[in-house]
């Protein structure tokens, strides 16, 4: 990986809002770039539901993340 994606990842982590929901662990952050990648990191580091956003010239970026065993379970319940 490039250093400039080891940095937004890095950044990425240090910039955190980290929420509980029930039992999961939401995490929130913001990146300039490397969206799919930070999130993925982020997922590693031990994250549940993940949302990493950006702005990019004049939108908005989101790159949504949850763990397949907390889609799978929910995926039919109410909230979704």
């Amino acid at each position: 990986m490039a250093l400039t994606g080891r940095i937004a990842r890095l950044k990425a982590a240090n910039i955190l809002c980290i929420l509980t929901f029930d039992e999961w662990l939401v995490v929130f952050s913001n990146v300039n770039s490397y969206y799919a990648s930070t999130a993925r990191a982020l997922l590693n580091l031990g994250a549940q539901i993940l949302i990493v956003g950006g702005k990019r010239k004049e939108s908005l970026i989101i790159n949504m993340r949850v763990l397949s065993g907390i889609f799978y379970k929910n995926r039919y319940s109410s909230w979704m």
